[in-house]
């Protein structure tokens, strides 16, 4: 077998051996996931905060 190929076998062999890459990867995409539907929950929330305390405000003023 030539040299060259033997190489780019036991490249092969190696890569589909290795799988803590992957994982890693799953799992940064799960964190990423998670980051967005927080910062999505914390814009809601703001953004039902300000209408709340608006009210507030103009109850209040017009007391």
């Amino acid at each position: 077998m030539f040299p060259v190929k033997r190489t780019i076998l036991r490249a092969a062999r190696g890569f589909r051996a290795a799988q803590g890459g992957a994982t890693a990867i799953e799992y940064a995409l799960i964190a990423g996931l998670i980051f967005l539907a927080v910062v999505g929950g914390i814009n809601s929330y703001a953004s039902n905060m300000g209408g709340m305390y608006g009210k507030i405000e103009t109850a209040m003023i017009n007391k």
